[in-house]
């Protein structure tokens, strides 16, 4: 069984989101969605709109997600949470290339395509119009 995972913010939720983990679930057969803390966003973006726990219940309820966790920004430093979730190929999406430098290293890193027409930046910036 492979076991695949891929994380993200996921605060106002989109098909942008969507897209990426059902590409993700394409690789395997088991998959762990990591949601960023509200913390950790704070500190290299803006306050999250959606709490993490009320984004980790959306992920949840996503046909073919597995596992959700609270997880880190990035484990670049640390290949103990890839053995930890016993995690096979780490997939993101492929804005992210320069994000991913220890699981691109162990060769299970994977990139999607990502759709440049949505993201949650662009939504609040629509909002605020």
């Amino acid at each position: 069984m492979k076991r695949v995972y891929t994380s993200g913010v996921f605060d106002l939720f989109h098909v942008g989101h969507l897209s990426v983990i059902q590409k993700a679930k394409e690789f395997g057969d088991y998959l762990i969605v990591g949601v960023h803390s509200d913390e950790d966003v704070k500190s290299y973006k803006r306050s999250p709109i959606i709490s993490c726990e009320q984004r980790c219940e959306i992920i949840r309820n996503i046909k073919g997600v597995d596992e959700v966790i609270v997880a880190p920004l990035t484990p670049n430093n640390d290949a103990s949470f890839y053995q930890k979730h016993k995690i096979d190929i780490h997939v993101a999406g492929d804005n992210m290339e320069h994000m991913y430098k220890l699981p691109h290293k162990m060769g299970i890193m994977r990139y999607v395509p990502r759709n440049p027409l949505i993201d949650s930046s662009s939504i609040i910036k629509k909002l605020k119009v």
